[in-house]
Protein backbone atom coordinates (compact mmCIF):
# COMPACT_ATOMS: atom_id res chain seq x y z
CA UNK A 1 0.00 0.00 0.00
CA UNK A 2 2.07 2.56 -1.09
CA UNK A 3 -0.38 6.06 -1.35
CA UNK A 4 -1.60 6.21 2.49
CA UNK A 5 -2.84 9.17 2.54
CA UNK A 6 -3.35 12.43 -0.47
CA UNK A 7 -3.79 15.13 1.80
CA UNK A 8 -4.49 16.20 5.42
CA UNK A 9 -7.28 15.36 7.70
CA UNK A 10 -8.43 16.53 10.99
CA UNK A 11 -11.69 14.69 11.67
CA UNK A 12 -10.88 13.12 15.13
CA UNK A 13 -11.80 9.67 14.36
CA UNK A 14 -9.91 6.87 14.94
CA UNK A 15 -7.49 5.93 11.63
CA UNK A 16 -6.80 2.41 11.72
CA UNK A 17 -4.93 0.99 8.79
CA UNK A 18 -3.78 -2.95 8.57
CA UNK A 19 -1.90 -4.32 5.32
CA UNK A 20 -0.39 -7.41 4.86
CA UNK A 21 2.47 -5.75 2.94
CA UNK A 22 4.67 -2.43 3.22
CA UNK A 23 2.49 0.46 4.47
CA UNK A 24 4.39 3.50 2.87
CA UNK A 25 3.34 7.17 3.51
CA UNK A 26 5.16 9.91 0.92
CA UNK A 27 6.83 12.73 1.47
CA UNK A 28 4.65 15.66 2.59
CA UNK A 29 1.55 13.48 3.61
CA UNK A 30 -0.10 13.92 6.66
CA UNK A 31 -2.56 11.49 8.79
CA UNK A 32 -4.15 13.91 11.93
CA UNK A 33 -6.70 13.30 14.12
CA UNK A 34 -7.08 16.71 15.81
CA UNK A 35 -10.66 17.81 15.47
CA UNK A 36 -13.38 18.08 18.35
CA UNK A 37 -12.07 15.21 19.71
CA UNK A 38 -9.58 12.96 20.41
CA UNK A 39 -8.48 10.06 17.66
CA UNK A 40 -5.98 7.22 17.88
CA UNK A 41 -3.08 6.58 14.97
CA UNK A 42 -2.75 2.80 14.37
CA UNK A 43 -0.78 1.12 11.61
CA UNK A 44 0.14 -2.21 11.08
CA UNK A 45 1.94 -4.19 8.76
CA UNK A 46 1.09 -7.77 9.23
CA UNK A 47 3.94 -9.05 6.87
CA UNK A 48 5.67 -5.93 5.72
CA UNK A 49 7.68 -2.66 6.80
CA UNK A 50 6.37 0.55 7.38
CA UNK A 51 7.82 3.70 5.46
CA UNK A 52 6.85 7.70 6.99
CA UNK A 53 8.38 10.20 4.74
CA UNK A 54 7.11 13.33 6.38
CA UNK A 55 9.04 16.35 4.03
CA UNK A 56 6.94 19.69 4.38
CA UNK A 57 4.33 18.97 7.17
CA UNK A 58 4.43 15.72 6.60
CA UNK A 59 3.41 12.54 9.66
CA UNK A 60 1.25 11.53 12.33
CA UNK A 61 -0.54 13.73 14.64
CA UNK A 62 -3.24 12.73 17.19
CA UNK A 63 -3.26 16.00 19.31
CA UNK A 64 -6.46 17.34 21.58
CA UNK A 65 -6.42 20.65 22.55
CA UNK A 66 -9.64 20.52 24.73
CA UNK A 67 -9.18 16.77 26.52
CA UNK A 68 -7.18 13.98 26.34
CA UNK A 69 -5.42 13.12 23.33
CA UNK A 70 -4.76 9.97 21.44
CA UNK A 71 -2.24 7.19 20.79
CA UNK A 72 -0.25 6.96 18.13
CA UNK A 73 0.49 2.99 17.58
CA UNK A 74 2.84 1.73 14.60
CA UNK A 75 3.42 -2.13 14.47
CA UNK A 76 5.48 -3.84 11.35
CA UNK A 77 6.83 -7.39 10.95
CA UNK A 78 9.92 -5.71 9.09
CA UNK A 79 11.68 -2.81 8.98
CA UNK A 80 9.82 0.55 10.41
CA UNK A 81 11.52 3.90 8.66
CA UNK A 82 10.52 6.99 9.45
CA UNK A 83 12.14 10.17 8.00
CA UNK A 84 11.63 13.97 8.30
CA UNK A 85 8.58 13.12 9.74
CA UNK A 86 6.65 14.77 13.49
CA UNK A 87 4.93 11.88 15.34
CA UNK A 88 3.27 13.74 17.80
CA UNK A 89 0.71 13.52 20.49
CA UNK A 90 -0.05 16.88 22.33
CA UNK A 91 -2.76 18.08 24.56
CA UNK A 92 -3.11 21.66 26.18
CA UNK A 93 -5.99 20.80 29.44
CA UNK A 94 -5.79 16.71 29.21
CA UNK A 95 -3.05 14.21 28.95
CA UNK A 96 -0.49 13.78 26.11
CA UNK A 97 -1.36 10.41 24.12
CA UNK A 98 1.23 7.29 24.45
CA UNK A 99 3.45 6.37 21.48
CA UNK A 100 4.84 2.97 20.63
CA UNK A 101 6.59 1.63 17.57
CA UNK A 102 7.36 -1.98 17.07
CA UNK A 103 8.83 -4.12 14.37
CA UNK A 104 8.57 -7.50 15.75
CA UNK A 105 11.23 -9.11 13.05
CA UNK A 106 13.42 -6.06 11.98
CA UNK A 107 14.62 -2.72 12.86
CA UNK A 108 13.63 0.85 13.77
CA UNK A 109 15.48 3.57 11.95
CA UNK A 110 14.65 7.17 13.02
CA UNK A 111 16.24 10.36 11.10
CA UNK A 112 15.92 13.81 11.55
CA UNK A 113 12.47 14.12 12.92
CA UNK A 114 10.34 14.54 16.31
CA UNK A 115 8.77 12.04 18.36
CA UNK A 116 6.88 13.89 20.70
CA UNK A 117 4.18 13.56 23.63
CA UNK A 118 3.45 16.76 25.22
CA UNK A 119 0.94 18.25 27.82
CA UNK A 120 0.18 22.08 29.13
CA UNK A 121 -2.16 20.58 31.70
CA UNK A 122 -1.97 16.86 32.26
CA UNK A 123 0.70 14.31 32.31
CA UNK A 124 2.95 12.98 29.27
CA UNK A 125 2.06 9.99 27.95
CA UNK A 126 4.60 7.23 27.53
CA UNK A 127 6.89 6.48 24.30
CA UNK A 128 7.71 2.95 23.76
CA UNK A 129 9.91 1.58 20.77
CA UNK A 130 10.94 -1.73 20.58
CA UNK A 131 12.65 -3.98 17.66
CA UNK A 132 14.08 -7.41 17.39
CA UNK A 133 16.82 -5.50 15.51
CA UNK A 134 18.62 -2.22 15.77
CA UNK A 135 17.17 0.43 16.91
CA UNK A 136 18.73 3.49 15.17
CA UNK A 137 17.87 7.21 16.05
CA UNK A 138 20.56 9.63 15.39
CA UNK A 139 20.74 13.42 16.07
CA UNK A 140 19.22 15.49 15.32
CA UNK A 141 16.02 13.64 15.76
CA UNK A 142 14.42 14.35 19.44
CA UNK A 143 12.79 11.96 21.83
CA UNK A 144 10.76 13.78 24.01
CA UNK A 145 7.54 12.97 27.05
CA UNK A 146 7.50 16.54 28.25
CA UNK A 147 4.75 18.34 30.72
CA UNK A 148 4.47 21.62 31.66
CA UNK A 149 1.89 20.87 34.83
CA UNK A 150 1.61 17.27 35.14
CA UNK A 151 4.49 14.42 34.81
CA UNK A 152 6.88 13.66 32.36
CA UNK A 153 6.19 10.10 30.41
CA UNK A 154 8.15 6.81 30.68
CA UNK A 155 10.67 6.51 27.56
CA UNK A 156 11.40 2.51 27.07
CA UNK A 157 13.51 1.39 24.19
CA UNK A 158 14.61 -2.06 23.68
CA UNK A 159 16.48 -4.18 21.21
CA UNK A 160 15.61 -7.62 21.89
CA UNK A 161 18.57 -9.48 19.58
CA UNK A 162 20.29 -5.73 18.01
CA UNK A 163 21.90 -2.61 19.52
CA UNK A 164 20.62 0.66 19.89
CA UNK A 165 22.20 4.47 18.72
CA UNK A 166 20.06 6.67 20.05
CA UNK A 167 20.93 11.27 19.50
CA UNK A 168 18.78 13.17 21.76
CA UNK A 169 16.04 11.66 24.56
CA UNK A 170 14.08 13.53 27.07
CA UNK A 171 11.39 13.31 29.82
CA UNK A 172 10.53 16.74 31.55
CA UNK A 173 8.28 18.17 33.90
CA UNK A 174 8.45 21.71 34.94
CA UNK A 175 6.13 21.02 37.28
CA UNK A 176 6.08 17.57 38.69
CA UNK A 177 8.20 14.19 38.38
CA UNK A 178 10.07 13.49 35.16
CA UNK A 179 9.57 9.97 34.18
CA UNK A 180 11.60 7.19 33.66
CA UNK A 181 14.24 6.78 30.83
CA UNK A 182 15.48 3.47 29.66
CA UNK A 183 17.74 1.70 27.07
CA UNK A 184 18.21 -2.15 26.90
CA UNK A 185 19.68 -3.97 23.98
CA UNK A 186 21.21 -7.64 23.66
CA UNK A 187 24.11 -5.43 21.82
CA UNK A 188 26.21 -1.94 21.99
CA UNK A 189 24.16 1.20 23.01
CA UNK A 190 25.73 4.43 22.16
CA UNK A 191 23.83 7.39 23.20
CA UNK A 192 24.42 11.20 22.79
CA UNK A 193 22.33 13.31 25.13
CA UNK A 194 20.21 11.55 27.87
CA UNK A 195 17.60 13.87 30.19
CA UNK A 196 15.38 12.88 32.82
CA UNK A 197 14.60 16.39 34.94
CA UNK A 198 11.80 18.06 36.63
CA UNK A 199 10.60 20.53 39.46
CA UNK A 200 9.94 17.84 40.92
CA UNK A 201 11.77 14.21 41.27
CA UNK A 202 13.88 13.71 38.52
CA UNK A 203 13.74 10.62 36.98
CA UNK A 204 15.56 7.29 36.59
CA UNK A 205 18.02 6.62 33.78
CA UNK A 206 19.04 2.79 33.16
CA UNK A 207 21.28 1.69 30.30
CA UNK A 208 21.46 -2.33 29.77
CA UNK A 209 23.61 -4.14 26.96
CA UNK A 210 23.38 -7.82 27.98
CA UNK A 211 26.34 -8.86 25.45
CA UNK A 212 27.85 -5.52 24.18
CA UNK A 213 29.04 -1.83 25.37
CA UNK A 214 27.73 0.96 26.32
CA UNK A 215 29.50 4.28 25.13
CA UNK A 216 27.61 8.12 26.29
CA UNK A 217 31.57 9.72 25.83
CA UNK A 218 29.84 11.67 23.07
CA UNK A 219 26.81 13.25 25.24
CA UNK A 220 25.35 13.42 29.09
CA UNK A 221 23.39 11.69 31.20
CA UNK A 222 21.33 13.88 33.51
CA UNK A 223 18.87 13.56 36.21
CA UNK A 224 18.11 16.85 37.76
CA UNK A 225 15.65 18.38 40.65
CA UNK A 226 15.14 21.92 40.95
CA UNK A 227 13.43 21.14 44.14
CA UNK A 228 13.04 17.65 45.25
CA UNK A 229 15.07 14.14 44.65
CA UNK A 230 17.34 13.59 41.56
CA UNK A 231 16.26 10.23 40.38
CA UNK A 232 19.83 7.13 39.87
CA UNK A 233 21.45 6.51 37.11
CA UNK A 234 22.27 2.80 36.57
CA UNK A 235 24.69 1.72 33.45
CA UNK A 236 25.10 -2.30 32.76
CA UNK A 237 27.32 -4.03 30.20
CA UNK A 238 28.58 -7.09 29.62
CA UNK A 239 31.70 -5.27 27.69
CA UNK A 240 33.27 -1.67 28.21
CA UNK A 241 31.30 1.06 29.59
CA UNK A 242 32.73 4.45 28.30
CA UNK A 243 31.13 7.18 29.86
CA UNK A 244 30.98 11.03 29.14
CA UNK A 245 29.26 13.64 31.53
CA UNK A 246 27.08 11.83 34.42
CA UNK A 247 25.41 13.98 36.66
CA UNK A 248 22.25 13.34 39.04
CA UNK A 249 21.97 16.55 41.20
CA UNK A 250 19.48 18.39 42.76
CA UNK A 251 19.60 22.32 43.04
CA UNK A 252 20.47 23.78 46.45
CA UNK A 253 17.33 25.69 48.29
CA UNK A 254 17.61 29.31 48.55
CA UNK A 255 18.63 30.28 51.72
CA UNK A 256 16.97 33.20 53.39
CA UNK A 257 19.36 35.92 55.03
Amino acid sequence: LRDVYKRQIYNGATFSLTAAGDIIATTGQSIGTDSTSSGNIILNSTTGGINIYGGWFGGLNSSYYNGDSGIISLTAANDINIHSAGISSSSNSGKGGDITITSTSGSVNITDSQINSYAQAGNAGNIIIKAAGDINIPFPTIISAYSVSGNGGDLDINSTNGGINIGNIRSVSESQDAGSVKLEAAGDINTLSMQASATGNGGNIDIISHSGNINTSNGQLISFTAAAAAGTINLQAAGDITTGLIDAYAQPAPTSN
